[in-house]
């Protein structure tokens, strides 16, 4: 296989994965992030535990009931975890399970296999140069 040909492949390889990676996208839902003055809240414990959450991800309130009195430590602590959570999720508009902070957001992906893919094929294009002076330069060689 000639080196042009396998720059072609490799491009021809990742644009098909990222029109994968973009097809698969789901459609976004509407998302309070844009909204610097949004704030996210989430409930837990039946309402017990409050939190309130920044477009920037900061925790800007949390609202224990006096009930709470009553949770062992670790039950309150994984109390305030749930509720943060949904306060994130709120904010993303989606559920708590949906909007883990470690999720992927497929459009990112998809921009970043751009980057990559541009960067690929001008490290391709440098090395198929380099390729083809080493050859010349062989040629030349041999003629002499």
């Amino acid at each position: 296989m000639s080196v042009d040909r396998a720059g072609i492949d490799l491009a021809e390889l990742l644009e098909r994965a990222r029109a994968q990676v973009s097809a698969a996208a789901p459609p976004k839902p509407p998302s309070m992030l844009d909204d610097p003055h949004a704030v996210g809240v989430g409930l837990a414990a039946d309402g017990q535990v409050r939190a309130q959450m920044a477009a920037d991800g900061r925790l800007v309130g949390l609202l224990l009931d006096d009930r709470t009195a009553s949770m062992s430590r670790n039950e309150l602590q994984q109390e305030i975890i749930e509720a943060v959570n949904a306060a994130w999720a709120s904010l993303r508009g989606a559920n708590a399970a949906e909007a883990s902070v470690s999720a992927a957001d497929p459009a990112q992906l998809a921009a970043r296999l751009a980057e990559v893919q541009e960067q690929g094929m001008r490290s391709m294009n440098r090395i198929t140069e380099g390729l083809r002076d080493a050859m010349r330069q062989i040629e030349q060689q041999t003629r002499r």
